[in-house]
């Protein structure tokens, strides 16, 4: 009908990776819909926390200069 002006190949090509991105689409949510486990979620929160205080210590001892240990836990911890 002339409505889409394009080889048939590169249409049929087009078309193929629009269902195949509908497909991994529907994957994910999918996904989205089981819930990520409390205790998994409360380890992972109590770790970050952990690190964020244990990190100034260990850069002091590796530096042996606050102002460069500050940066480099700051980095390291929120970056």
């Amino acid at each position: 009908t002339g409505l889409l002006n394009v080889p048939p190949p590169i249409l049929s090509r087009v078309f193929q990776e629009m269902e195949k991105a509908m497909v991994e689409y529907n994957q994910i949510l999918h996904i989205l819909t089981i819930p990520f486990p409390f205790p998994y979620a409360q380890v992972a929160v109590m770790l970050v926390l952990m690190y964020l205080f244990c990190t100034p210590f260990v850069m002091i001892c590796w530096t042996h200069d606050p102002v460069t240990a500050a940066v480099l836990t700051f980095v390291s911890g929120f970056c």
